[in-house]
């Protein structure tokens, strides 16, 4: 590689103290196969340190399952007492429902008539999300206050096929990368490994960020007006009333299975409250994890049930970023499979391949695939449609060729972790021009958005280098670039293809700081991280 001196480079090429001190640990691989090495790291992860252990409050009032149509409400009175020592109070039950108006369906919430009942009360279960309040009597202020979410079964066909149909539960955690998954939830990692769970170690993420609200409720079951109904920070924990959102995530799935366990069924359940900020802490979830994997296992529904527990990608943003291993950390979400014992003894050699795809690049592309294969597996009449984002792909109970490659798999350059990154002199000639491309890259990105009237994108200008690192693929050079601009010190990942043609951006160049909260001026969202607002006078 040519290299020269220059005095640019002295200003521009240089990583942060913190950032020289760590090295790429090289000895191993998590995944090691002609078409793809993806070379082993370690990080520490920043997690906050309460001095005393938060809590969403104590659940005064219970309501219990009968059965499928009725509940009962119990008042805990030793604990309500804590909220109001007055012997005189009132308490309602109101059921919450989606909005109906148009445009704010996935974004407000209605309620109904609040009905009065006493311990012991039972009533007609008629909504799946109830809110409950109690006064004093004598001020008729509200002192108590909690939301419940409780499955309303959905009459379902009975099953008449002899075939064993395979049930799909999912449980994600948002930012949530293999190596986070092991450093802060170590209980439910060592759960994992002794159930003989599979780990796709070279699960490798394939786009940027994903839409968000549903118009409609996209299942039968959809637990969003629940979390309408309030949601507050207390420390590291998010609360939906008395309960950390999580839990009630974590409760509502097991009374989904359980609700469903002589139906087909296909859960999907999502929880970010615990991992997906920079004050989230995931440890915190790590022994209520454990406790939800055995009930799951004491009322049998994982003999039936394909589970996985997974994530979408690793830290996007804060301090951690300006390390090389993040690079491979954000790329690389964690991705753990509970397979039937029954599926393993029914369908032997597609149990071998998701086994020997452990160690194997694999994608949400192929997890895609895998969930119309458990569909024909369980006997459906389903024509599986080849993936339109990755003709190659295929599902996890299939084979998968070791050759594969990132192009193979559906994996644009830019998300690519099959590769180990050098570190650049600092008189890097074409490491220079590559930083330099980035800024020109987000200079005229900043330039070409529509802003809001009277508001324009100040102009962004090199501010320093975190760390430039390079690679080589098919004789074709590669540059990752880590850089803060100016104004707001706002950072941003690059990677950049050194080719005869010049240096070609690998889109998206992505900010790697905590939501860019100075970009409120552009007209769309997406752009929000390019842009620096400032206001200007109106023609």
């Amino acid at each position: 590689m040519t290299k020269a001196a220059s005095t640019y480079a002295p200003t521009v090429i240089r990583c942060l103290p913190d950032v020289e001190k760590k090295k790429t640990n090289t000895k191993d691989n998590l995944i090691n196969t002609p078409g793809c090495v993806i070379p082993d790291f370690d990080m520490e992860f920043q997690t906050p340190k309460p001095k005393t252990k938060q809590s969403c409050g104590r659940r005064a009032v219970a309501i219990e399952k009968i059965d499928e149509h009725r509940v009962k409400f119990v008042i805990r009175r030793e604990t309500m007492n804590a909220y109001m020592k007055s012997a005189r109070f009132n308490c309602c039950y109101r059921y919450v429902t989606r909005s109906t108006y148009p445009g704010r369906e996935d974004a407000e919430i209605t309620y109904s008539t609040c009905v009065s009942f006493r311990n012991g009360t039972e009533t007609t279960l008629e909504q799946e999300f109830i809110n409950i309040i109690c006064r004093c009597n004598r001020r008729k202020r509200v002192f108590y206050e909690d939301s419940y979410a409780i499955v309303k079964k959905i009459a379902t066909p009975t099953r008449r096929e002899k075939r064993p149909k395979w049930n799909v539960l999912i449980i994600g955690m948002d930012t949530m990368s293999r190596l986070r998954a092991m450093k802060t939830m170590p209980r439910t990692i060592e759960y994992l490994k002794r159930h003989q769970w599979l780990d796709f170690r070279g699960y490798n993420k394939t786009l940027f960020n994903r839409l968000s609200g549903f118009r409609t409720p996209p299942t039968h079951h959809y637990l969003r007006p629940l979390f309408l109904t309030g949601e507050t920070s207390k420390g590291y924990l998010l609360c939906t009333k008395k309960l950390p959102s999580a839990i009630h995530i974590l409760n509502y799935a097991l009374d989904f299975v359980k609700s469903y366990a002589n139906d087909s069924f296909f859960g999907f359940f999502w929880i970010n409250s615990c991992s997906h900020n920079l004050n989230s802490l995931p440890t915190s979830i790590d022994s209520e994890f454990v406790n939800f994997l055995e009930k799951l296992s004491s009322v049998d529904v994982t003999k039936n049930t394909i589970v996985t527990f997974i994530s979408d990608h690793g830290i996007r943003f804060g301090p951690t970023r300006q390390l090389l291993e993040a690079y491979y950390e954000e790329r690389l979400p964690m991705f753990f499979m509970w397979v039937p014992e029954e599926f393993r003894n029914s369908e032997e050699e597609a149990y071998v391949h998701s086994k020997n795809n452990q160690y194997i690049l694999t994608t949400p592309y192929d997890f895609h695939m895998t969930l119309w294969d458990i569909l024909n597996k369980s006997g459906e009449p389903v024509t599986i449609p080849t993936s339109e984002a990755c003709s190659r792909c295929a599902s996890l109970f299939q084979s998968i060729s070791r050759e594969r490659t990132c192009t193979d798999a559906g994996v644009d350059e830019k998300w690519c972790t099959c590769h180990t990154m050098q570190e650049v002199d600092a008189h890097d000639v074409w490491a220079i021009e590559s930083v330099d491309a980035t800024i020109k890259h987000l200079q005229n990105t900043s330039k070409s958005l529509r802003t809001k009237k009277c508001t324009t994108c100040h102009d962004l200008r090199l501010a320093r280098v975190s760390r430039v690192h390079f690679y080589t693929k098919r004789n074709q050079m590669y540059y990752v670039v880590v850089l803060y601009v100016s104004p707001e010190n706002i950072g941003y990942e690059a990677v950049i293809e050194k080719s005869q043609y010049g240096y070609i951006i690998q889109k998206p160049v992505e900010t790697i700081s905590q939501y860019n909260k100075y970009g409120g001026c552009v007209s769309d969202p997406l752009d929000l991280m390019y842009c620096v607002c400032i206001s200007v006078k109106c023609g």
